[in-house]
């Protein structure tokens, strides 16, 4: 295949130059036939020079390219081969616009899990501040239901077992603290009695009379009764 048919994409080409960096071989035959020096064209001097590696020139039309070239060694002769750089690097900037998109995806999806995710443990959390909170203010009855299935509804049980525990202990003080105030009541009511029964003994010494009511009186205050009698037993000489 000739030279001036190489085609390098859609828009690149192929092209040789001799020794005099004259042209010798273009797909645009008049550029070849009026014999265009290139001598002046940038990665054409480079060549000369010695360059090996792919560079960034311009072609005749001015527009930014991407050329690297070879040498026919026995004729002296270069080719270039030159493409636009809008399409050389047309898959790059593709695939960096592909990278780009993927990376805002991934950062999307990623700000949605941690939404969902905060969500999820936000809601638990809480529930077991509002819970330690009732917990704490006096409200054993109250129960935190958190089911997540993982630590923080461990933790919610723990609270509750702990408020149920404490809802018990506290009943039983209530108990104990009911049946030791009416014992203490009961014992300040027999002192009282027996301190009122002491002071009419006292004050009556010879009248028995006013003992025995006082003893009447006590015990109806202190059964509950309605009322109370009292014999006296007369010994028989």
């Amino acid at each position: 295949m000739p030279v001036s048919q190489i085609r390098v994409g859609r828009l690149g080409q192929a092209y040789v130059v001799d020794q005099q960096s004259h042209l010798i071989a273009h797909p645009d035959i008049s550029l070849v036939l009026r014999k265009t020096d290139f001598s002046t064209q940038t990665h054409v001097r480079a060549a000369r020079d010695g360059a090996t590696d792919a560079m960034l020139s311009t072609d005749l039309a001015g527009r930014s390219t991407l050329v690297a070239h070879t040498v026919i060694a026995p004729l002296g002769w270069t080719v270039f081969v030159e493409q636009p750089l809008t399409e050389a690097f047309a898959p790059l900037r593709g695939a960096i616009l592909r990278t780009g998109l993927l990376m805002l995806l991934g950062v999307f999806v990623a700000v949605i899990a941690s939404l969902a995710l905060a969500r999820k443990i936000g809601r638990p959390i809480e529930a077991l501040r509002v819970g330690a909170a009732r917990i704490g203010g006096g409200d054993l009855a109250h129960r935190i239901d958190v089911r997540t299935r993982d630590e923080l509804q461990d933790l919610g049980e723990q609270f509750n077992r702990m408020a149920g525990a404490l809802q018990e202990s506290y009943a039983t003080l209530e108990h104990k603290v009911e049946d030791r105030t009416r014992d203490l009541s009961e014992a300040l009511e027999q002192q009282t009695a027996t301190s009122e029964i002491l002071r009419v003994i006292s004050s009556s010494p010879t009248d028995i009379q006013p003992v025995f009511e006082a003893i009447v009186r006590s015990a109806v205050r202190l059964c509950g009764g309605l009322f109370a009698i009292a014999f006296r037993s007369m010994a028989m000489s």
